[in-house]
């Protein structure tokens, strides 16, 4: 491609281009390697709009270098023109019908080639102070920020430094070394930074190598101190992958911070009864989970505890997932599969058996969502004999609760006698997802993202409904591809027998019993 790309400039480009294309040549004739490195940052500017993003860029600076010494004297005017300058040049890398992926990425590069980065992350050095009363009165608070102005003007740099790294290596590696800077603002009280912070290394194996715990361990800090709020867990999930890919390492270090700390971080029940990690004057003390789903909390803006109690089952499932063992091992006694469950059928159960019938549909599915991707994770993805013998003896996951009493014939031991179970549950849910699908216009794409907040006759919020039900089919694509698992579908009635002989029963690449057996188990 380099290459192609050099005999393309010598055969059409001017004569200005030809010269700088062989002075380019002739410089690293020797010098292959270093060669092709520097060509890699070459960028033609083909189209007009990249012309004009150049030029911008040039013009952006001067700006901001002039406007500096009038934000150090807090004029308003400096204030106006800079957020301004900011939001425009934010919308050369913002995806969107009129700029597309491409697009974004040769103008990230643009920028980053210009320097466009480090007259705004040097205005991030200005003071921004902070109060911290409410959190030295007791409360779980972040600290409001004493220059509003100043505050909201950092909030459009570090959108625009998120939309400048995201998915851009080159770009990352060039922000990493001021994150310490970013770090000085998290905390402050309507200043989103660990959004920022997680685009810097996501997807991104060189970054991702070199975090430490205590980096990590920064952010367990300050949820014990500020309070629980979501974006602090979704922060973790940019080390748990690499597109896709879970990182072992990263893995195993997060869990271990979070059960290090679980009696302050890890919420399995949302149950704020006793004002747990609330501020004395929060008005959700004392309220449960149903009470938050009734609410509707989690479209709370700032600080949903409906949307953190969910983040966290998410960023346990995320730890355990692939072939991580020893996590799925650590996590099972924390969240046994009872209890998982139980979460995914009784989430609109009372404490005292009652159903609440208030509970939009897709608020229901928003909470079970997280709870079946750690079952898949934990469970169902787990090679373990103990997983696999809990998986085959667990009430409610094939059928409801067992029959019993004198009197029953084999036949009826086998019978499902009603009660609610998570194949049940997984059926209506997609035959519902189906139903909601048909009803909308034909040959809309159905993908989460553009059904997100579509209301319908049955929710408030398809696109809940649509992840919830792509978590199901994962699930059950991973179950019913175990051979164990069709040995535990065979005999409900037996599955104590199921059990005693599921070790025996060969997994794909294994060696268990004979041919006939296997054959006749499957």
């Amino acid at each position: 491609n380099t290459l192609t790309m050099l005999l393309g400039l010598l055969d059409r480009g001017g004569s200005e281009t030809l010269d700088m294309t062989m002075r380019c040549m002739f410089r690293h004739i020797l010098q292959k390697v270093r060669g092709l490195q520097e060509l890699k940052q070459v960028q033609l500017l083909a189209f007009p709009s990249a012309v004009h993003l150049f030029l911008d860029t040039e013009v952006a600076i001067a700006l901001l270098t002039s406007l500096k010494k009038h934000l150090y004297a807090d004029r308003d005017e400096a204030y106006d023109a800079t957020d301004k300058l900011v939001r425009e040049l934010t919308a050369y890398i913002t995806p969107g019908e009129l700029v597309d992926a491409e697009t974004v990425r040769q103008n990230q590069d643009i920028i980053i080639s210009r320097e466009l980065d480090e007259p705004i992350v040097a205005l991030l050095s200005l003071e921004l102070s902070r109060d911290p009363s409410r959190r030295a009165k007791g409360e779980l608070e972040l600290d409001r920020a004493l220059h509003v102005r100043r505050r909201e003007l950092f909030q459009t740099f570090y959108d625009f430094l998120r939309l400048l790294v995201r998915g851009n290596k080159r770009c990352q590696e060039k922000i990493f070394p001021v994150v310490s800077v970013f770090m000085d603002h998290v905390g402050v009280e309507h200043l989103n930074v660990a959004d920022t912070i997680a685009e810097v290394f996501r997807d991104n194996p060189g970054l991702l190598i070199q975090v430490k715990q205590g980096f990590l361990q920064q952010f367990i800090g300050w949820i014990i101190e500020y309070g629980r709020k979501a974006r602090w867990l979704r922060f973790f999930e940019a080390f748990l992958e690499i597109k896709g890919v879970p990182v072992r390492r990263t893995q195993d270090l997060i869990l271990f911070l979070l059960l290090q700390n679980s009696e302050e971080v890890v919420d399995l029940d949302c149950d704020y009864t006793e004002g747990v990690m609330l501020g004395p004057e929060d008005k959700r003390i004392g309220k449960t989970r149903i009470d938050l789903m009734v609410e509707n909390e989690h479209f709370a803006k700032y600080a949903s505890l409906l949307k953190y109690h969910c983040s966290c089952i998410n960023l346990l499932a995320m730890c355990a997932s692939g072939r991580n063992a020893s996590a799925k091992a650590l996590l099972a006694p924390v969240t046994p599969l009872k209890l998982i469950i139980a979460n995914i059928l009784d989430t609109d159960v009372r404490k005292d058996g009652t159903r609440e019938d208030a509970i939009d549909l897709d608020t229901l599915q928003y909470v079970k969502t997280p709870w079946v991707r750690l079952m898949h994770d934990v469970y169902f993805s787990s090679q373990d004999h103990t997983a696999t013998s809990t998986m085959l003896c667990v009430e409610r996951l094939w059928s409801g609760h067992l029959s019993s009493g004198e009197g029953d014939t084999e036949e009826e031991e086998e019978t499902y006698k009603g009660g609610p179970c998570i194949m049940l549950e997984f059926a209506t849910a997609l035959e519902t997802l189906v139903e909601r699908l048909k009803a909308r216009p034909t040959g809309e794409e159905v993908r989460a993202d553009n059904l997100d907040g579509v209301k319908d006759n049955w929710g408030h919020d398809l696109g809940v409904h649509v992840t919830y039900g792509a978590e199901i089919v994962k699930a059950l694509k991973t179950l019913f591809t175990r051979k164990d698992a069709y040995a535990g579908v065979r005999s409900v009635g037996h599955r104590r027998d199921v059990v005693a002989s599921s070790r025996d029963i060969p997994q794909e690449g294994g060696h268990g019993m004979g041919g006939d057996h296997a054959q006749s188990t499957e």
